[in-house]
């Protein structure tokens, strides 16, 4: 007897397990079969283990989760390449469903899901959720899964939370148990040249007001004395001071806040993402 197409078929890099795991998850509590290498509990049973069988057989549509690491491997490539035939072989224009899980630009989507209407992930995921459930709804995409919630939360309790391997931690939320109670002036003995000033910023938490002028919480690091002559003029109890030095209190503390956060997680390892500007 012929297999129904009654399942949702994820595919994408690895860097990208975390959403795939929380997608899969999602769609599954909302009653569709879901099909992935990490989510194979998520699909029922009688899924075909040659991936190719099952995107000619079983799977009603494909998600592609676009990002910069998937767009470069060539075995998601592949997926979609292959998706992107049976779309053609069955008639169906929109058999692969382009996710873009990391704001991609219009000229960095490959060529061939540049005609396919993608759905954003990026600011949020929630929204993106919400969108791609419309859309499967439009398309009376089969609810295969009679008791989907039960089978999602299953697969998480079963899955072991101990994984003894690397993985990305996400945040947004520090907490600042302390702040100096002063902004510190220093005086710099001679102008500094914009490459100097530019070297400063990123190797002291500072604010440079001008080619001779800095404001900081902290004195400059030991290591960059010898190069620069700095002498702390005076200090300003910020908290009883609007403004200090021509600037707005507030939005000095809170840059300079920003500046001592990013080389405290550069010290501890963290790295600079060119594509947030964080």
């Amino acid at each position: 007897m012929k297999q129904a197409r009654d399942h949702i078929f994820i595919s994408y890099a690895t860097e990208q397990s975390a959403l795939c795991d929380w997608l899969a998850h999602r769609l599954a509590a909302e009653g569709y079969a879901i099909w992935c290498d990490r989510q194979k509990l998520l699909g029922g049973e009688n899924w075909p283990n040659d991936i190719d069988a099952a995107i000619d057989e079983r799977t009603f549509r494909m998600l592609a989760l676009l990002s910069r690491d998937s767009v470069k491997k060539p075995h998601p490539q592949g997926e979609w390449l292959k998706g992107i035939a049976i779309g053609k072989k069955l008639g169906i224009d929109d058999f692969v469903i382009p996710l873009n899980t990391n704001g991609l630009r219009s000229d960095e989507i490959p060529w061939n899901l540049q005609s396919i209407n993608y759905i954003p992930f990026t600011p949020s995921w929630a929204e993106g959720l919400a969108s791609l459930l419309k859309k499967l709804s439009s398309i009376d995409a089969p609810r295969a899964l009679k008791n989907g919630p039960k089978i999602a939360v299953e697969s998480i309790v079963a899955s072991s939370t101990v994984r003894n391997e690397p993985e990305e931690l996400l945040s947004n939320c520090f907490e600042i148990t302390q702040i100096p109670r002063f902004i510190r002036k220093y005086e710099a003995a001679t102008n500094l040249s914009i490459h100097e000033r530019r070297r400063l910023r990123r190797e002291w938490a500072c604010y440079d007001v001008s080619s001779t002028r800095v404001l900081a919480f902290d004195d400059l690091p030991s290591t960059m004395t010898a190069c620069y002559k700095f002498q702390c003029v005076s200090q300003v109890p910020w908290r009883n001071t609007k403004w200090v030095n021509g600037i707005d209190t507030r939005k000095l503390v809170v840059s300079l806040i920003h500046k001592c956060l990013y080389h405290l997680l550069e010290s501890k390892g963290m790295t600079y993402c060119d594509d947030r500007k964080q």
